[in-house]
């Protein structure tokens, strides 16, 4: 069985379906999405569709969850474009479409072998506060979430953590080093053991990279494989065209900061 773990399509269209090639190309079984379909991109209704047909597993992300609110409530660090692109988002989908968005579970459980004594855990955001919208991305914060793992969840045979809401990737074990955005380590099989506990944030497919070593035509994801006994994790990286994307938003009239984040 392989599975893919994906997060932060945020709505653009062409680098998902770059994504959906890849794995094809790789024989992936399941995707497991980490929330953020929709996001700040211009085709959200086409990429809701798209993971809905192709029966993703999914969880809660923030824009969803956001949009799906009756009441706009959000972080007070979002720029103006950002709640603007919000507000429209949320007068644009329907009460169906938003009732469906609500629905999805903000962590999923998803055992890996055979005998149900190895399973990893999906969310969008931090296990010990959904609702603060954290992002694990220094070391600090990805021992913190491991520690959690530990305590709540190891006993229930849970020791993989897989967390979105980044934009690059992300992979830490609690006996090993903090693979800093790990950009250098794509295409290496990590061996994940169930008397260990690991972080894996996938990074972004339709979000902007923001790391240098990582081009802003790529896509980032996992593929954890798992035999029925063993499981490991490989990062692959996959490149897309950038400019139909840009090209999509100025036809929509995005923000410039928005498009610039995909060309500078």
């Amino acid at each position: 069985m392989k599975l893919a773990i994906i997060s932060e399509i945020c709505g653009n269209l062409v680098a998902l379906q770059a994504f959906l090639a890849d794995i094809a190309r790789r024989k992936v079984d399941h995707t497991l999405c980490l929330g953020n379909i929709i996001g700040f991109g211009p085709r959200p209704f086409d990429c809701m569709r798209i993971v809905l047909e192709h029966k993703f597993f999914l969880t809660l992300g923030s824009i969803e969850h956001l949009v799906s609110q009756s009441v706009l409530c959000g972080p007070l660090d979002f720029t103006d474009d950002e709640w603007r692109m919000l507000t429209h988002l949320q007068g644009v989908f329907s009460e169906k479409h938003k009732e469906t968005l609500s629905r999805l579970p903000r962590t999923r459980k998803v055992f890996l072998t055979h005998a149900e004594d190895q399973a990893l855990l999906m969310s969008h955001t931090s296990i010990g506060d959904w609702s603060a919208g954290r992002t694990a991305d220094s070391t600090l914060q990805v021992q913190t979430e491991l520690g959690l793992l530990a305590k709540e969840y190891f006993q229930q045979r849970i020791n993989i953590l897989c967390l979105g809401n980044n934009s690059y990737p992300i992979f830490m074990s609690s006996r090993g080093q903090h693979v800093e955005r790990n950009c250098d380590r794509f295409g290496q099989t990590f061996h994940l053991k169930q008397d260990n506990c690991y972080l894996v944030n996938p990074g972004s497919i339709g979000r902007a990279p923001e790391s240098s070593q990582l081009a802003k035509n790529e896509l980032t994801y996992a593929v954890i494989e798992a035999d029925g006994k063993n499981v490991t994790l490989v990062y692959y990286r996959a490149k897309y065209d950038v400019c139909l994307h840009v090209q999509e938003m100025r036809e929509k009239q995005f923000p410039q900061s928005y498009i610039d984040r995909f060309l500078k």
